[in-house]
């Protein structure tokens, strides 16, 4: 697998695949020549990070055409404007065979958007879905993309979504879960964010003389719930230190 990435956002680790990512321009002055040198490495899979330039599309279809399996992004507000935006970047008069390479290589299209569930107080994806069915690689190749939506809301049996659907999905959602967090780790993960210094092994000169003599230390406590605020939190631990 290799990725090609501007900026790399997230490090994968090699479970049971052998992964590579590549960052432009550091590690490859463009996209266009970071496909090219992929392809020569003969991946199994190539994941590329954006397509912004016609080149960068014709690339990349011709990868996937020549049998590696290929995910690619780019900014749309649908998957009928994303299909459109791939053959429109392209010269009028070539405009129809790119519709014919596109549909014969087309896996499926994900659509996302990131929405706020304001009852659970965290963000989820709405998605629309659409897939490589005979009907869809037929309305793509006639290039009637305003019909797209009309091929999703009517393939819901084979697993395609619309927005509105995948809406509705999520609201009938009862079962959702945050990461288990222990009172501890929410407390070491606030110091980290708040860029404390660590208390040291033994301690300072006053503070050690004070104990030897008996004198209590003084301390400060700080009580920590499951459902803890960390910004809370940080509040109270920068009022306690000296």
């Amino acid at each position: 697998i290799i990725t090609l990435e501007s900026p790399l956002e997230y490090v994968y680790t090699n479970r049971r695949s052998f992964i590579r990512q590549r960052e432009i321009p550091t590690h490859s002055p463009t996209f266009e020549q970071a496909v090219t040198d992929a392809l020569r490495e003969n991946p199994d899979v190539l994941v590329v990070g954006e397509m912004r330039t016609p080149e960068v599309l014709r690339l990349t279809l011709s990868a996937a055409e020549t049998g590696h399996l290929v995910l690619a992004t780019m900014h749309s507000a649908s998957c009928a404007e994303a299909l459109s935006r791939i053959c429109m970047s392209f010269p009028a008069e070539i405009q129809g065979s790119i519709r014919a390479q596109l549909a014969d290589v087309l896996v499926g299209v994900v659509c996302q958007r990131l929405d706020f569930v304001a009852a659970h107080h965290l963000r989820a994806p709405r998605c629309e879905v659409l897939l490589a069915s005979t009907a869809a690689k037929g309305t793509l190749r006639a290039g009637q993309f305003s019909q797209i939506p009309n091929v999703i809301l009517s393939g819901g049996e084979e697993g395609m979504w619309t927005f509105d659907r995948y809406q509705r999905w999520m609201e009938q959602k009862s079962d959702w879960a945050r990461p288990a967090v222990t009172p501890s780790a929410l407390a070491e993960e606030t110091v980290n964010v708040v860029n404390l210094p660590k208390p040291s092994s033994s301690p300072p000169p006053a503070r050690a003389a004070a104990v030897q003599g008996g004198a209590p230390e003084p301390q400060a406590e700080i009580s920590i719930d499951e459902d803890v605020d960390l910004n809370e939190l940080a509040r109270q631990i920068e009022e306690r230190m000296p």
